[in-house]
């Protein structure tokens, strides 16, 4: 940011989150309740769903801008990369289905 111009005064660091809901809820607090409509979310691709549903948790309607997308490969033989991501698919389901959960128990 700073190398295209953004003025340090401008940033804000959130770094006291430990998950994306905290993340959402620390940003929303930051921005109070006259902040600008325009949200950009950077995150990976795999998380982006669940990241784009947190914030919407809290009133905003993010734009995404995915930093990485994981790719397989169709291979004869299996790849240690690929059971990394269908593990970390695996992981974004559970995590937002919890989400829902969580949002259906008024947790979240």
């Amino acid at each position: 940011m700073l190398a295209r111009g953004v003025e340090p005064g401008d940033l804000v660091r959130e770094n006291r989150s430990l998950n994306t809901y905290q993340n959402a809820r620390n940003v929303a607090a930051i921005l109070g309740p006259a902040h600008d409509s325009r949200l950009i979310v950077v995150t990976s691709a795999y998380h982006m769903r669940r990241s784009l549903r947190a914030f919407e948790a809290f009133g905003y309607a993010p734009e995404p801008y995915v930093s990485d997308v994981r790719r397989n490969r169709t291979t004869l033989f299996p790849r240690f990369r690929s059971f990394k991501n269908s593990e970390l698919a695996a992981h974004e389901l559970v995590e937002l289905a919890r989400f829902d959960v969580y949002r259906w128990l008024h947790l979240y």
